[in-house]
């Protein structure tokens, strides 16, 4: 208590700390004096108001800051161990709310973000048999004490930054990631190997943490920052070691690796780092068996399927990136999809409509070039939105000004009762949207219903758009309702706050991007595939490719094109029902189209006959994305001025579709046998 009295003058300041955080919308919890942890049952859902402040946290106490969703989403990532408070501001995003002790400053970083509880603990145990936590992510049901508390040891809790008001909200699919990737560089700092070894082990290091799917430059801030932290005078050159690990595999040459690393590191840590980064647990032996069941051999991807200049495009990709045509081919079908949006659908029989909406991805490793195709594919709306954005900040400042007019107006003709019809308030401008990178449903649910034709989520890392429940507490929601939205069909969100209720009755989004194979098997794990979605997207791997140095370079006539092809998709006409929803014209199939649709369905429904688990989950998504490949691949023929593209949906359309039907269910065998082999023989088949 003698560290509590030296202290008094502090304390008495609690009560007005107390109402501060709580002015702010963040709610402090009661700590009893020279502590950490709450003593009152159920504080985890206490709320006060400011007269039980006054109350609750007179004399001396120390105050927490209750995290999660009572406090706006409020949380704090935690850095426990020397080496995580070392290398926090290396990993963690910029926050203007920062706290810390004197005995380890800068400790404890605060963001908003809708995310659970995740704590990472050292394997290994100390001598008094405890393990030490890492680093923390806290959430809603902690809490995290803060000035003007006392710590047990009698040091003071002081802010370093704080600025409440600018918290940053973050993507609950980012910040876990940079907290697993600091508390796998703290740990591996903690271990770093003595001199005459370090750069064995960085070599290894390198290639356990690449081989686990991590991005070679990720990998390369990893090993270079436990390396810094460890006092390793040479830590740059470590971290050198994963561009040439990079460079080794990508010209097939052997690399070391886990077992290695293992060896230098330990294997439970190593387990550890390589789980909190992704891979998996991944054991220092691991059976690898001679030889792994033979793959089917890639077959290209049917280009001619699209119209010029929509073909002669994706070639010129394909060429210009020394890539398969298919990393442009993907991208392009879903955003041909989402520029169809709401404005068609294809009509089949009375119980049968199909909407225009594509999901697609396509998997490589680090290093395959996978990025270029997409952007390439995609520049058009990306050209658009910039210009849709720039568009919207005029139209903002003008609406501004129209409004502090309006207000003014407003005020007079409240002062004079005869002064006639109040002013007209002015319509808040809405920009315009086509493309999407934010995965989140409620950051979905803030545009949908404002863009009635559709939107195109295009990223360029697709793994943070699994991520549906991850930080939900698995309640299924999110999934839900993307399964919804894959058919079309009303989603609905209530809230906690904000807008509460929100209903798009016609939700329309075409999803593409990249995934590597590693990162791919981790997202879809066996939820993805019980709970439908895996087979609901379009997967296209092609064989790995020595990479080379490219110039991507589209003649900028051919560009000119596509743009005007592009453009007239996007002027197909809207129509809305009497309440303003989007109200899809049906387009039927021509007699002889009709009759070929029910060939392939009996055809192919004998196939799938065949087929179990997940080939026949898939095999059933495939037979209705045949539908919506006829109808895209129609419109795209009519804006590219085919004559024969006028009316139903044709013969030329059903047979391209069903081409593309038999080339992803080849293309999606060869995927889900990847997905499905063991670490062991994923080894095998790198040797």
């Amino acid at each position: 208590m003698d560290i509590l009295r030296s202290n008094a003058a502090l304390l008495n300041a609690a009560i007005d700390w107390a109402k501060w955080y709580h002015h702010h919308g963040i709610q402090p919890v009661k700590v009893p004096a020279g502590t950490k942890a709450p003593k009152e049952t159920g504080w985890q859902k206490q709320l006060y108001g400011e007269a039980e402040i006054a109350t609750t946290f007179a004399g001396t106490v120390n105050i927490g800051l209750l995290l999660g969703e009572f406090s706006g989403d409020l949380v704090c990532a935690d850095a426990d161990s020397h080496y995580a408070v070392l290398l926090a501001r290396c990993f963690l995003p910029e926050t203007p709310m920062v706290c810390g002790r004197p005995g380890k400053r800068n400790a404890g970083f605060f963001y908003r973000c809708s995310v659970n509880t995740r704590r990472f603990t050292d394997p290994r145990k100390t001598a008094d048999g405890k393990q030490e936590r890492v680093v923390e992510l806290l959430s809603t049901g902690t809490q995290k004490v803060v000035h003007p508390s006392i710590h047990p040891n009698g040091e003071l809790y002081e802010w370093s930054e704080i600025d409440p008001s600018n918290i940053p909200q973050l993507d609950p699919t980012d910040l876990p990631v940079r907290v697993e990737r600091l508390a796998a560089a703290a740990l591996l700092a903690k271990y770093w190997p003595g001199e005459g070894v370090r750069q064995d082990a960085a070599l290894a290091l390198s290639g356990a943490i690449i081989r686990s799917g991590v991005d070679s430059a990720v990998a390369e801030h990893i090993v270079s920052s436990a390396a810094w932290a460890a006092g390793d005078e040479e830590w740059q050159q470590r971290g050198g070691c994963a561009a040439s690990t990079e460079a080794r595999l990508q010209a097939g040459q052997d690399v070391t690796g886990f077992p290695r690393a293992a060896e230098l590191f330990g294997d439970d840590v190593m387990r550890r780092a390589v789980e909190w980064l992704g891979g998996g647990a991944t054991p220092a032996t691991l059976s690898i068996p001679d030889s792994v069941p033979e793959e089917e051999p890639f077959e290209p991807f049917p280009v001619d399927v699209f119209p010029d200049p929509i073909r002669s495009f994706i070639t010129e990709i394909a060429n210009t990136t020394r890539t398969d045509s298919c990393f442009s081919a993907l991208p392009m079908l879903a955003q041909l999809g989402s520029l169809i949006g709401n404005s068609y659908r294809l009509w089949i029989n009375s119980t049968w409509i199909e909407p225009s909406i594509i999901w697609a991805a396509t998997v490589g490793e680090s290093g395959t070039l996978k990025s270029p195709p997409l952007d390439l594919a995609t520049s058009t709306l990306e050209r658009w939105q910039s210009k849709a954005f720039a568009d919207y900040q005029k139209q903002k400042e003008s609406y501004e000004t129209d409004l502090a007019l309006y207000e003014k107006e407003l005020r007079c003709w409240k002062g004079d009762p005869q002064g006639g019809d109040p002013p007209e308030r002015p319509i808040a401008p809405i920009p315009v949207r086509y493309i999407i990178e934010d995965t989140t449903m409620e950051a979905l649910m803030d545009v949908l219903p404002e863009q009635l034709r559709g939107l195109l989520l295009r990223r360029d890392e697709l793994a943070g758009w699994f991520c549906f429940n991850e930080y939900k507490g698995g309640s299924g929601g999110d999934v839900a309702r993307w399964l919804k939205i894959h058919k079309a069909r009303p989603i609905t969100n209530d809230r906690k706050t904000g807008t509460r209720l929100t209903h798009v009755p016609c939700p329309f989004v075409c999803v593409t991007g990249t995934i590597q194979p590693g990162v791919l098997r981790k997202a879809l794990g066996t939820d993805h595939f019980e709970n439908g979605l895996a087979p609901r997207l379009l997967l296209a791997m092609p064989p790995r490719n020595q990479k080379q140095y490219v110039e991507p370079n589209i003649s900028d006539a051919l560009q000119r094109t596509v743009d005007a092809v592009l453009d007239r998709m996007r002027s197909l006409p809207m129509n809305l029902d009497e309440n303003g929803f989007p109200a899809p014209t049906m387009l039927p199939f021509a007699p002889d189209a009709k009759q070929a649709w029910e060939n392939f369905v009996n055809e192919w429904g004998a196939e799938s006959f065949l087929l179990t688990g997940d080939d026949a989950a898939a095999a059933a998504k495939l037979e209705c994305y045949g539908a919506r490949f006829a109808l895209i691949l129609f419109l795209t023929r009519w804006a590219c001025g085919d004559p024969s593209a006028n009316g139903p949906v044709d013969l030329r359309a059903v047979q391209d579709g069903v081409r593309l039907v038999r080339w992803f269910s080849r293309e999606t065998k060869r995927v889900y046998q990847r997905l499905r082999e063991s670490p062991g023989e994923q080894m095998a088949r790198a040797a």
